[in-house]
This record gives structure tokens, sequence and C-alpha cells, in this order.
């Protein structure tokens, strides 16, 4: 049965409607618009040593959580209609310490206690479909407008030598 090693909350207003996640000592991507673009596209995306996170809305708080398991979790139950599962691709960390941030905006870091290596990710999301209708009609009161991210992340793998690191 997968266990939670580690997770943390994190609450802030995306700028640019973004989330970024991303090792720790990871250099700025040559062509992020290609990646941020991926993420508008299919609400999440990652390339390497970066995962981006594209938000309905960046006037309103969005909860983001971090949950480092010991192996693959199970799938999060259905709760409502205005929720989802997708899984992005793997994300590398060469320090095992992950930045949780929004450009321009606040940040948090996250200790892999499993160190260093490849992670599988899926992300769960809720609360897009409120935050579209909070966006679109701002002068309508919404009890459920807040987005909801939960970043699920598992080691699968060894990176894979390198000498530039």
């Amino acid at each position: 049965m997968p266990e939670i090693l580690t997770q943390h909350h994190f609450r802030t207003f995306p700028a640019y409607s973004l989330l970024s996640l991303r090792d720790a000592d990871s250099d700025a991507l040559d062509d992020p618009g290609a990646l941020v673009g991926a993420a508008v596209a299919n609400i999440v995306a990652v390339r390497g040593c970066h995962l981006y996170v594209s938000t309905v809305h960046s006037g309103l708080p969005v909860a983001a959580d971090l949950v480092l398991w010991d192996s693959a979790p199970p799938p999060p139950p259905r709760t409502g209609e205005d929720q989802g599962l997708l899984r992005p691709g793997d994300l590398e960390s060469h320090t095992g310490l992950l930045v949780l941030s929004s450009p321009t905006g606040e940040w948090t870091e996250f200790t892999l206690t499993t160190g260093p290596g490849v992670y599988t990710t899926a992300i769960e999301h809720r609360g897009r479909t409120a935050a579209a209708r909070r966006r679109d009609s701002p002068g309508e009161d919404s009890p459920s407008t807040a987005e909801r991210y939960t970043i699920h992340l598992w080691r699968t793998a060894d990176l894979p030598p390198d000498d530039d690191w």
C-alpha cells in the first residue's frame, strides 16, 4: 500500500495564472514559452527539471499541495464534476530540493526526502470551472471559487549520468 512520505501546502495568487515547480538549481529554460504554451493548452506540462500548471484565475487565491509518495499513489476519489487528474510525465531533480512558485510571486521550497532522481507526476485539480465562472462574472458570488491543485510525486528512477552536473 503506497504511503505519503511528506507533504506541503502552498497558497498564492498566481501571477500570470501560472504555478511553477522546478529543481532548485535548474537553469532557466531556453524556450519557456513552448512549455508555458503546452501548460495553457493542457493545464499542466513538464520537461526536464520544470513543471508548469496553468491556473484559471490570477485574482483569486490558488491552493497547491505537494505530496511525496513512496510509490505510485492510488487514484483520488471522484467527489464532483469540477475535478480531474492529469499525468504529464516525469520531473527531474538533481538536488532533491524543489521550488514551487508563481512568476514574480511567492515561493516555497520542498525537500524530496527520497533524494535526487526522476519523479513521476500526477496532478489533481479541482475548482477550475467555478474559478472560470468567477472570472467571467466578477459580481457573482460563488461559495467554491478557489482552485486547488495537488501535485503527487514519487521517485521512479536514478538520474542518467550527465557531465554537466
